[in-house]
């Protein structure tokens, strides 16, 4: 079957799409809904929402298949009551959410693979229209490695730029130092109400005065190890390019440097020691074609041509971006309805072609069937929600390999 007759979108695109419809107070509540609900991330997100048009008729959707037993019981939408509460607590604490349809939300962000449906800021929310870089590097940081993080935070800082780091101790902790008199952007795997580490409580304060503090996830959520590689992807995808300082061979700060490459972003590293592990990451970067960072005027010379690529695309609006790009039809309501058999066929299909250890692409599976799109992305959504694979960042899934019980 040819697909030709369906336009390449993304986040990007539909949010675009939203946007020109007006959008209360009911809107906002039902889209933090759907962002909330566990087990959907942002890819699995902005697919609802281009096959539903609201973000009211996905949760309906949700709902229905929840009656009808096909979804497990922890797929959980929050209440208007839970979600209401959230933003009281938002609000007492001197933040406030950022939604993907906003102007405020940077465009640079809502062009990756997968932007955050929604962020919550606290502090000097300017700060997201600036140019931006990221300078990111190891916890256990020595102190040549502190001192070169904090002095090049502070020229790049002064030069007009906004730095954006992870708020961790060692690198990070010395990149926003160095930028706080100019401003700069901590991204936190938490809720922002919770601080952490502690050893960083008094940065986050001064950031919450001059700086901005960024999270995607409901405000009292504890940090957990699952939320920093999306973390890391959010400081990537804000910024123009990524400087790394310290980093070891399978460290987060290398997660952060591959989710840039993924995302069209340069990455510089500074080189370092060839005997200490801290620097293994950061040399292999150099060696894979990073370029390498002796001073902040290597970081800025970089910037300025960056900057005159960004600006092009951004005014191109009609330029695909890279997020979840999928030959999808844009709907203006409900999704046709489709016949038992022919969604039992696609279900049976899908287990037959996904594999269990490796990801495929929904472009792979609509060059092997002869499936609608529409039929296609609704049964792979339903299958995710339902447990039976998963999809990554990229949009890309595979099958989840289930034990029998005894």
């Amino acid at each position: 079957m040819q697909h030709d007759e369906y336009a390449l979108f993304s986040a990007f695109d539909i949010v675009k799409k939203i946007s020109a419809f007006a959008k209360d107070k009911e809107f906002e509540i039902a889209w933090l809904r759907l962002a909330r609900t566990s087990h959907i991330r942002s890819a699995t997100f902005f697919s609802l929402l281009n096959l539903f048009s609201s973000p009211a008729l996905a949760i309906e959707h949700i709902g229905t298949l929840k009656k009808q037993g096909k979804l497990s019981n922890d797929v959980l939408v929050p209440s208007v009551h839970q979600i209401q509460k959230e933003i009281r607590e938002c609000h007492a604490l001197g933040a406030r959410m950022i939604f993907a349809y906003s102007d405020e939300y940077p465009d640079l962000l809502l062009k990756t693979y997968s932007p955050p449906p929604v962020l919550t800021v606290k502090g000097d929310v300017s700060l997201l229209r600036k140019h931006k870089v990221a300078i990111v590097g190891a916890r256990n940081a020595s102190i040549g490695g502190g001192i070169f993080a904090k002095r090049i935070s502070a020229e790049i800082s002064k030069s007009g730029f906004v730095v954006v780091s992870g708020l961790a101790d060692g690198i990070d902790r010395m990149a926003h130092e160095g930028a706080l008199e100019g401003g700069t952007i901590g991204v936190v795997g938490s809720g922002i109400s919770h601080i952490y580490p502690k050893a960083c409580d008094y940065l986050y304060r001064q950031m919450y005065r001059t700086g901005l503090v960024v999270s995607q996830y409901p405000i009292s959520s504890p940090p957990l190890a699952s939320y920093f590689p999306e973390r890391n992807a959010i400081i990537a995808g804000l910024c123009s390019c990524v400087v790394v300082i310290e980093a070891s061979h399978n460290s987060g700060t290398l997660v952060t440097a591959r989710t840039a490459l993924e995302e069209g972003r340069e990455v510089l590293a500074v080189p370092g020691f060839p005997m200490d592990p801290r620097s293994k990451g950061s040399n292999k970067l150099i060696r894979d074609g990073a370029v390498l960072v002796e001073d902040a005027e290597d970081v800025l010379k970089e910037l300025a041509k960056l900057i005159k690529i960004d600006n092009m695309k951004l005014r191109d609006s009609k330029q695909p971006s890279q997020s979840i790009a999928l030959r999808l039809p844009m709907h203006h309501g409900r999704v046709r309805h489709i016949p038992k058999h022919e969604e039992e066929a696609i279900h049976q299909s899908l287990t037959d072609v996904l594999s269990y250890s490796s990801y495929t692409t929904v472009e792979e599976i609509l060059a092997h069937t002869n499936f609608e799109v529409d039929a296609l992305m609704l049964a792979i959504t339903e299958l995710e929600l339902s447990g039976e694979l998963e999809r990554n960042n990229k949009n890309h899934i595979r099958l989840i390999y289930k034990t029998k019980a005894a």
